[in-house]
Parts: structure tokens; sequence; C-alpha cells
């Protein structure tokens, strides 16, 4: 089984081919869901000063119809928590073929491999994906961060 990208109730005139990626992603793990043969996925990227974020989710097991729908869901998952995030180690913890899928996407000949020295380019570190069982994937660091701070002390009124 495969899942096509789901087009959306109300087209956008601007660009009626416009799939949003969170339709597929409803669709796929529905899917997963009602197959009884889901099989949990983390995903952990490491930044700055050990901070780590960590997302949860559960794709097919690799002996499903739909493990070849896994690919797409997992990659733009991935691509998407790096940029929001930001960081230089992607670690996937579970399916040992999902995590060599990802660490080749990200390869230096990858299909990310722009993404990978980009990255790595702005954590000043080599980019690094690593493949761990889900009972082995870090828990979460987080650490508040101030920005900017260069309003304090300004008065603005409306």
């Amino acid at each position: 089984m495969s899942l096509s990208l789901v087009e959306p109730r109300v087209k956008l005139p601007l660009d009626e081919s416009f799939r949003p990626a969170v339709l597929y992603n409803h669709a796929f793990l529905d899917a997963v869901r009602k197959s009884g043969e889901e099989e949990p996925l983390g995903i952990a990227i490491e930044r700055n000063n050990g901070m780590t974020s960590v997302f949860e989710t559960t794709v097919s097991a690799e002996h499903c119809d739909m493990a070849k729908a896994n690919l797409l869901y997992v990659e733009r998952l991935v691509k998407t928590l790096l940029w929001q995030w930001g960081g230089w180690k992607i670690i996937i913890g579970g399916s040992r073929k999902l995590g060599k899928y990802i660490k080749n996407e990200y390869s230096e000949r990858g299909k990310h491999a722009f993404d990978a020295e980009f990255m790595g380019g702005v954590y000043n570190r080599p980019f690094i994906v690593e493949v761990v069982d889900f009972s082995d994937l870090p828990k979460p660091k987080e650490e508040r961060v101030s920005l900017g701070r260069h309003l304090d002390g300004c008065r603005i009124g409306f």
C-alpha cells in the first residue's frame, strides 16, 4: 500500500496543485494505526550546549505493505524538525532501515547534503546522523535562551 499526497478541500487560487504535508501526515498515521502493525520511531536533534529536542511518532512495521510509505513520511519529518530546531546531530531511534535511509539522505552525496553542510557550518561541527534503538533515544534537554534584549529599558507606547 502506498499513500499519495492528499488534495485539500479548498484549492488555493495561486497554486491549485498545492498539497499540504500535514494532510499526508494525518492520512499516513491513520493508515498505520488502522493496520495494527505500528512501531515507535524517535527523532532527536542535538544542537549547541547539548540541547536536544525529541519527537516521537509511529511508523509501519518493516514487513508491512505500508513500509515504503515510511520513507517519505520520515524524510520530510526529519527535514522539517531540523530546520525548526536547528542542530548538528540527528539521532534516529527505532527502525535501523529508516535510520540508514536518513543517514544516506544527509550524507555528502545524499539528497539533503546541502542541509547537512549548512547545519554543520552553523554549529561549526561535522554533521552526524546516528541510529539507535528506540529505548536508547536521548531524553530531551531544553533550556531557555534569551534573544534580543536590545529594547530593555525602552518605553514603547501606543
